[in-house]
């Protein structure tokens, strides 16, 4: 009897083993995107759990097409909340987060495939998330354990915990709806009955209330939840260096020039210098006619090193084409056309079919034919 037993539970176990990976979605109408991202999540996903938090188009419809894991969440002004109810609805031994409007392109499915075959490894694997110009690494799939806890109702976030390991996929965010700085003021307002609440705002719900506030050009009150968020000695340096370029682009639109080249300068003392910010400064000095200081700015840029494994945000265009086209212009004024010249040559071999680097290339040609 007692064998019986045994052999029975050994064959329940390997009838009812989790699926490996399960991806996670909270959607609200997104009818015009989710099938796009489901269709890549389809390729790879051992399940895919879809939340509705409230859509009133043909969202839940087009999920039932990819998955019978649709449920609904009351939405309740809280990101976090609605991720980790996804998250407690998926059987996976790793959850994968994410958005309706991700995109993932085939090489990258691929990739994915080939870490499935290594995810016992590590509990956090980080990958590229690129959204325009900005690229920069994201907690993506992680072990089911308690550990795997979203924090914080806006801008939400998972902690990476355990073994990390870095990842060279790419998720796309090909978003279509009016965003940073757009009509939506719904991350805006869940900060603002935040702070009517009289809730504890942590150091990253400062920084991104802070980043709302300049999205929706509301300077003034930008500045001060800037400056108050630098003052905290627990904030994160990624966002803090983050914060002394927004900071910086604050005092530019209320036409406090000088703040903006201080503050810009003050964010090397969270961190190395950063090409983006040496970009700008770069460009406020270009404005001014100071072709040196401009030149400096832009040189530095060539030395820095791209902020890849520190979560930060980085434009990779800004460690290499913008400063090689602007040493160009800037030696060009100062009347040294052979090392402008040589920065237009460094330019395209970061993208050698760029309009200014080509316009450039036929300026030098026909200078070169006068001689």
């Amino acid at each position: 009897m007692r064998g019986a037993i045994v052999l029975l539970f050994a064959y329940s176990d390997n009838m009812e083993k989790s699926p490996l990976l399960s991806v996670c979605l909270i959607v609200r109408n997104e009818q015009a995107v989710l099938a796009r991202c489901l269709a890549c999540a389809q390729k790879f996903a051992d399940e895919i759990v879809v939340v509705d938090t409230g859509s009133t188009d043909e969202t839940a419809d087009i999920a039932r097409r990819f998955t019978p894991h649709v449920c609904f969440f009351a939405w309740r002004d809280d990101f976090s909340a609605a991720r980790n109810y996804a998250f407690s609805r998926a059987h996976g031994q790793y959850l994968m987060w994410l958005d309706a409007d991700d995109c993932i392109e085939p090489a990258e499915i691929e990739k994915i495939f080939r870490l499935k075959e290594r995810l016992s490894a590590a509990d956090t694997f980080m990958f590229y998330y690129r959204s325009g110009s900005l690229s920069y690494y994201r907690e993506r799939i992680l072990r089911n354990c308690e550990n795997a806890v979203w924090q914080g109702r806006v801008h939400e976030a998972i902690v990476p915990f355990g073994r990390i390991s870095f990842e060279e996929i790419t998720i796309l965010h090909c978003k279509e709806k009016s965003g940073m700085g757009g009509a939506d003021e719904r991350n805006l307002n869940i900060y603002r009955k935040m702070e009517k609440e009289k809730a504890p705002f942590s150091p990253r719900d400062e920084f991104y209330y802070a980043r709302e506030l300049f999205y929706h050009k509301a300077y003034a009150a930008a500045i001060e939840r800037f400056q108050s968020f630098l003052s905290r000695r627990d904030g994160w340096a990624e966002n803090k260096i983050a914060a002394c370029e927004h900071l910086a682009d604050c005092f530019l639109a209320t036409g406090e020039r000088e703040k903006a080249k201080s503050v810009l300068l003050q964010s090397q003392l969270y961190g190395l210098p950063r090409a983006e910010h040496l970009c700008k400064l770069g460009r406020l000095f270009f404005e001014e006619g100071n072709w040196r200081h401009a030149a400096f700015c832009y040189q530095s840029c060539l030395l820095c090193r791209r902020a890849e494994r520190t979560g930060g945000f980085y434009v990779p265009e800004c460690y290499g084409l913008i400063p090689c086209l602007q040493l160009c212009v800037c030696y060009s004024r100062m009347g040294d056309d052979m090392a402008a010249e040589k920065y237009n040559e460094m330019a395209g071999t970061y993208k050698s079919d760029d309009a200014a680097y080509l316009h450039n290339l036929e300026y030098f040609r026909a200078l070169h034919a006068k001689k």
